[in-house]
């Protein structure tokens, strides 16, 4: 399969959680094809983790019109079998199978944790 993960925020929990999935399936799976769509960042100093993952610079920034238009075509353009979006920012035209990752529901109801904590 060919495989893309949406890599671009690389500063956050969201980003230690994506650069550590993708460490591991470096480790583990040398079948797939990976596509890791990167910030300029990154992209310009970043070595693919191994021989079945290729890079592609995806200066996009997340929430915002551009993220909505031209991702979508980026990912399109690759030709993929799936694409993991590691935050719930898919875009709205995406056409490529995908998988979201939402890491936290606590904004819909704010009152969970304090409850919990009783």
């Amino acid at each position: 399969m060919k495989i893309g993960i949406d890599a671009r925020n690389d500063g956050t929990g969201v980003g230690r959680y994506t650069f550590s999935l993708i460490r591991e399936l470096a480790r583990l799976d040398r079948e797939n094809e990976y596509m890791l769509f990167l910030n300029a960042r990154r992209y310009a100093g970043y070595s693919a983790p191994g021989p079945n993952f290729r890079t592609v610079e995806a200066d996009i920034r997340w929430f915002g019109v551009r993220e909505q238009l031209q991702l979508p075509r980026l990912v399109a353009r690759e030709r993929l079998d799936l694409v993991h979006y590691p935050h719930l920012t898919v875009p709205l035209l995406a056409t490529t199978p995908f998988v979201v990752t939402v890491h936290d529901l606590n904004y819909l109801d704010p009152g969970a944790t304090a409850r919990r904590a009783v």
